[in-house]
């Protein structure tokens, strides 16, 4: 099995180790697709594991540019080797990343967004919040 992680931008450390940990804990080789906005972020994950013996060929990091996104993504859906996508990003793209991995026949885990956490204080303005 072979997943494909994308990308994250909001938390490149753990969101693209906990991409990638289970999936090489249970002898499969990985292709992280790093968040073209922080590339070094997946290339220091890359370098941590290989520091700790991890043999090459097994976590593969890709680093593209902006324009690139696309046709990158969609080729590694659809490529032969890649037996299950996880993906954390937008809505939006996630709704092609699952229709392009269902016309494969590819399974998908995803983390969309809309989970913003906020703290609200006892004086917060809950009525302008509401329509922020």
């Amino acid at each position: 099995m072979t997943p494909l992680t994308p990308r994250s931008r909001n938390a490149p450390y753990i969101l693209g180790i906990r991409a990638v940990a289970y999936a090489l804990a249970g002898g499969n080789t990985t292709i992280l697709k790093g968040p073209e906005l922080s590339p070094r972020c997946y290339w220091a994950i890359g370098s941590v594991f290989a520091q700790a013996g991890l043999p090459p060929g097994c976590l593969n990091i890709l680093t593209y540019s902006a324009q690139d996104a696309a046709a990158i993504t969609t080729a590694l859906i659809e490529h032969p080797a890649v037996k299950k996508i996880n993906y954390t990003g937008s809505t939006a793209v996630g709704s092609i990343v699952a229709t392009t991995a269902g016309k494969n026949l590819k399974p998908v885990l995803m983390e969309l967004g809309g989970k913003a956490s906020a703290i609200v204080l006892a004086d917060a303005d809950l009525e302008a919040a509401a329509h922020a």
